[in-house]
């Protein structure tokens, strides 16, 4: 797992403030034992662009789980 942190300047009429996202990002095998650990039946992950299988090379994919 990696971390990472985004940050946002939102600039409006009325002033400017700063909005800050920690993220997690997940290899399919991590957040497939999240996802059971959490409650659900089983998890699968697939290519987001194409269904197909996720390659180490992949940086986006979907997950798919159930209850």
């Amino acid at each position: 797992m990696k971390l990472g942190l985004d940050r946002s300047r939102i600039i409006t009429a009325e002033g400017s403030h700063e909005v800050y996202n920690w993220m997690q990002y997940f290899d399919p095998d991590a957040i497939a034992s999240e996802i059971r650990a959490a409650g659900f039946a089983e998890a699968a992950a697939f290519g987001l662009y194409d269904g197909g299988a996720v390659s180490p090379e992949d940086d986006v994919y979907m997950v798919i789980s159930r209850t």
